[in-house]
C-alpha cells in the first residue's frame, strides 16, 4: 500500500509544473529501487517482488496523473499566484532536501550553472508566437519523460 501512495505522490507531483516525481522518489529512498527494477525489467531477470513493487507504483502514478490533473488545473485556473507561490516552495524544499543527501563537486556546481544559463537563453530567446512544430513536441514529450524519473529535474 506504501507503494501505490508514493505512485499517488509521485503522479501528483508530475502534473504539477516544476516538481519531479524522482525527486519524491530520491527523498524517499525508493529511487534506486526503481532504477535497478527497470532495469532487471529490461534484462527480463525482474522477480515476483520487484514486478509488484513496479506495478503497485505504476498504479499509484497512474492513478495521481488521471485523478488529480483536472484538480490541479482548475486550482490554477483559478488561484494562479497562490499555486505559483506553493510550486515555488515544493521546488525549494525539493531542492534543499535533495542538496543534503548529495556531495557538491566543482564539476557538478560548474554544470548545475551552465545549465541554468542555458535555460535561461533558451526561454529568453524563443519566439513566443511562431505555430509548434511536431519535431519540437516530439522532443520535448522525450525530455519531458526523463524528467519524471530523474530527481531534481
Amino acid at each position: 500500500m506504501k507503494d501505490v501512495l508514493l505512485g499517488i505522490v509521485v503522479g501528483i507531483a508530475n502534473v504539477i509544473p516544476g516538481v519531479s516525481g524522482g525527486t519524491f522518489l530520491f527523498i524517499s529512498g525508493k529511487y534506486k529501487k526503481l532504477i535497478e527494477t527497470v532495469n532487471l525489467l529490461l534484462r527480463f531477470r525482474i522477480d515476483r517482488e520487484k514486478f509488484f513493487f513496479l506495478l503497485k507504483l505504476g498504479v499509484g502514478i497512474a492513478f495521481g496523473i488521471l485523478a488529480f490533473s483536472k484538480l490541479l488545473d482548475f486550482v490554477y485556473q483559478n488561484y494562479r499566484e497562490y499555486c505559483l507561490a506553493v510550486f515555488s516552495g515544493f521546488i525549494t524544499g525539493g531542492a534543499v532536501s535533495i542538496s543534503r543527501k548529495i556531495s557538491f563537486t566543482l564539476s557538478s556546481i560548474l554544470t548545475s550553472i551552465s545549465a541554468f544559463v542555458v535555460s535561461l537563453f533558451l526561454f529568453l530567446s524563443t519566439p513566443k508566437d511562431l505555430p509548434p512544430d511536431y519535431f519540437i513536441l516530439i522532443l520535448g514529450g522525450i525530455f519531458a519523460a526523463f524528467s519524471m524519473v530523474l530527481p531534481g529535474i
